[in-house]
């Protein structure tokens, strides 16, 4: 069953259940403790720590009954994102010390009742963007360790 507006977000037929106009709106706080202890065959052991940023992760969600019949809604929200920077003493960075990716879905829909028989599509429009790559040349890294 549907308790409030977010409900749409994972399944948007719930939205027949929900009564007059609803509005959900949430942040999570994620703050991820990642560090790093390796060994690098050239230059021995290297470490780094807390490589994961915090992160607040919004979240949107609106329903409106517009009859007994029918109630459309509109969801932004994401389902993943992520941060990291390995800083520039890090020799374990051959291929890169930061990474990240960022995600928004727009979701769209008008769910009618069981006994209605209309179902508008569900339109989803995503954003993504990634970023792979490095803060300082594979050369200043390694000069730092001759």
């Amino acid at each position: 069953m549907a308790d409030n507006a977010s409900a749409q977000f994972r399944n948007p037929a719930l939205l027949s259940y929900l009564a007059d106009t609803q509005v959900s709106a949430d942040g999570i706080y994620v703050n991820p403790n990642v560090d790093i202890d390796g060994q690098n065959s050239s230059t021995g052991p290297t470490s780094t720590d807390d490589v994961a940023h915090d992160a607040v992760i919004p979240n949107f969600y609106f329903s409106h009954q517009l009859d007994d019949r029918l109630t459309a809604g509109i969801a932004l929200a994401t389902n993943f994102g992520m941060e990291t920077d390995l800083g520039n003493d890090f020799t374990g960075t051959q291929f890169g010390n930061e990474a990240a990716v960022t995600t928004f879905e727009i979701n769209q829909t008008l769910p009618g009742t069981p006994t209605s028989c209309v179902l508008a599509p569900v339109s989803v429009m995503c954003w993504g963007k990634a970023v792979l790559g490095r803060k300082q040349t594979l050369t200043a890294v390694w000069e730092n360790y001759l």
